[in-house]
């Protein structure tokens, strides 16, 4: 409802269609907030962490109760105090670094280096961050382009040639 009032209200020119056609799968499916998404990579992470130091298959009693320990530490404790944290630890810990600053296009590029197991663990994640990233791109450019059109309405224009005679008259008293 909220596209189809927007782009209704929308000049009809390329970029703006092109932008419109980038939100509309975006609309009807619905994309996390910033705000979920930060809460959803806390877990993201812990399975990051838990997956690395367990093997997924593996029943045995041993490796469940190292799961449950793992899931206990935090990934920011290991990648701080260990000397050098695997890899995998590493980007989740940046990502998580940039999400703390708010900068997610940042933190989905940290992910975005995650392969195998790690890479699995962080899709869904990753997908809904890349979603949320091209929605507020496409906003923001939508708004610049409201703004710049708004500058250089008939309306605007014809007010500040109003303003220019007026203060011409008033320079000739």
């Amino acid at each position: 409802t909220q596209l189809s009032l927007l782009s209704k209200s929308l000049p009809r020119d390329e970029k703006t269609t092109e932008l419109l056609a980038d939100i509309a799968p975006l609309a009807a499916s619905g994309v996390p907030t910033f705000d979920i998404l930060q809460q959803r990579f806390r877990g993201t992470a812990d399975q990051v962490l838990v997956g690395y130091v367990v093997e997924k298959d593996d029943q045995s009693w041993f490796n469940w109760g190292i799961h449950k320990l793992a899931a206990l530490v935090r990934l920011d404790t290991l990648a701080e105090t260990v000397v050098a944290p695997p890899a995998d630890v590493q980007v989740v810990h940046d990502a998580e670094l940039a999400l703390r600053d708010r900068d997610l296009p940042r933190a989905v590029e940290q992910i975005s280096k995650l392969e195998g197991q790690s890479g699995r663990v962080v899709e869904g994640w990753l997908s809904d961050a890349r979603d949320r990233v091209t929605l507020d791109q496409s906003v923001a450019t939508l708004v610049q382009q409201a703004e710049t059109r708004s500058q250089s309405s008939a309306w605007l224009r014809a007010t500040e040639s109003l303003s220019r005679w007026i203060d011409k008259k008033k320079q000739e008293l």
